[in-house]
């Protein structure tokens, strides 16, 4: 039969391709650090056969089949942490996390560029700010997380309050 020769992304020889047998048939076991660079796109990934396990000079090219690797954005999400707390003349620390789809199948890590801001609870969106809040009041809390070349972008509010401390008479 034929036997592998090589695996191409575009142009770019594939290092670590395993070509492995299952039930007596070949398949391409390519490790994630080729492929999980690649920003969202259309891909051409080309396999290089040898024909009868035959073994061409210069100049011979070897039997080749073409297929379209379509990768798409990952998914992201913000989980954000309850902010409500009593009034102690501290500024609100907002703490969250931002998950992506292929966290779950060990996905490699993604720089994310994150903005948290706040209003008043029922305020317009236009009143946003990036001051976290200190003083008694309900308020709202909304974490952006911009797009890049390999995630989609999200945004996550979140109601929070800062009661008022109780009043202790001695």
């Amino acid at each position: 039969g034929n036997e592998l020769d090589y695996v191409k992304v575009g142009n770019t020889p594939v290092s670590g391709f395993v070509i492995d047998r299952f039930d007596g048939t070949q398949y391409i076991d390519v490790g994630g650090s080729d492929f999980e660079d690649l920003p969202a796109g259309d891909y051409v990934i080309t396999i290089g056969f040898r024909p009868q396990g035959e073994h061409y000079v210069d100049g011979d090219k070897p039997q080749e089949a073409q297929v379209i690797l379509h990768v798409v954005k990952d998914t992201t999400s913000v989980t954000i942490d309850d902010l409500d707390k009593v009034y102690d003349s501290e500024p609100v620390e907002s703490t969250y996390k931002v998950h992506k789809t292929s966290d779950n199948i060990g996905g490699h890590s993604v720089r994310y560029t994150v903005t948290t801001e706040y209003k008043e609870q029922g305020a317009d969106d236009s009143t946003y700010t990036d001051v976290a809040p200190e003083k008694a009041g309900k308020y709202t809390v909304r974490v952006t997380v911009d797009e890049t070349e390999k995630t989609k972008g999200v945004q996550e509010t979140k109601d929070f309050e800062i009661t008022k401390r109780p009043l202790t008479l001695f």
